[in-house]
């Protein structure tokens, strides 16, 4: 996904740059226009605010059928213009579209929901869209994970901040490093020194890895080695004790 934290392709004060597309409500503010908060990354923000029903900012990205996803985003509500209660309501969303905008998303996931709370007020918060959600705001129910798979006829990708608010309501957010991240299967290269054997991959951002085993393939379940590894874009490599019996290794995404 494209400028994730809103500070490329900048054209005109409080416009939201491409490739993200405004729907409504929304601002890019910088420098001494957030005089409320710090970004939390770069220098600008998205600002979304109460103009409409649904208010916001998304962006679509190609995708297909089996891929593997994950989305997630910082939030941040001020005190100072808090979202007014009980309805005005923040979230973020991923959502999973067939070709044409007419047939409406097949699938989605949300984030939690923000609110007035002040628990959720005065901080940046960190929002991953994990949430299933019923058959009728999408064309097929889901249920809650970490790792959005593209399910059948997909299209494209969409990752949305959506305020929405009913009424007169009053109140805004600030968004900043709105992430959708496709992940990339693991292939793994094994090669022994001496009593180890020395596990290979690379790794991709964002994303730990954990080493689990078993000793026979027909096994319920696989035992962690070690701890997760942080991944970062290079080559990881461990090392893992050869037992004398044969045994099985895999690689997993966190």
């Amino acid at each position: 996904m494209d400028n994730p934290s809103f500070e490329q392709d900048v054209v005109a004060f409080q416009t939201i740059p491409d490739p993200w597309i405004n729907f409504s409500g929304s601002a890019l503010l910088s420098g001494s226009d957030i005089w409320y908060a710090t970004p939390y990354d770069g220098t600008n923000v998205a600002e979304i605010y109460n103009q409409g029903q649904y208010n916001g900012v998304y962006q679509d990205c190609p995708a297909a059928p089996g891929q593997v996803f994950t989305g997630d985003c910082w939030l941040y509500q001020s005190s100072v213009d808090p979202l007014s209660a009980p309805i005005n309501e923040a979230f973020m969303e991923v959502q999973f579209w067939p070709a044409g905008a007419a047939a409406g998303p097949i699938a989605m996931y949300h984030s939690a929901t923000i609110t007035n709370s002040p628990a959720m007020q005065d901080t940046w918060m960190f929002l991953p869209a994990t949430n299933g959600v019923a058959a009728g705001y999408a064309s097929t129910s889901t249920s809650n994970a970490y790792y959005l798979i593209a399910p059948p006829g997909t299209d494209h990708v969409r990752v949305q901040m959506t305020l929405h608010a009913e009424g007169t309501g009053s109140g805004s957010i600030l968004v900043d490093l709105m992430r959708l991240m496709k992940k990339i299967p693991v292939s793994v290269a094994s090669v022994p020194s001496g009593g180890n054997l020395v596990l290979s991959w690379l790794s991709q951002g964002a994303t730990s890895y954990q080493v689990v085993y078993k000793p026979n393939i027909t096994d319920a379940m696989w035992s962690p080695i070690g701890s997760p590894i942080p991944g970062d874009g290079t080559m990881k490599n461990t090392s893992v004790p050869r037992s004398g019996t044969a045994g099985f290794y895999r690689i997993q995404t966190l």
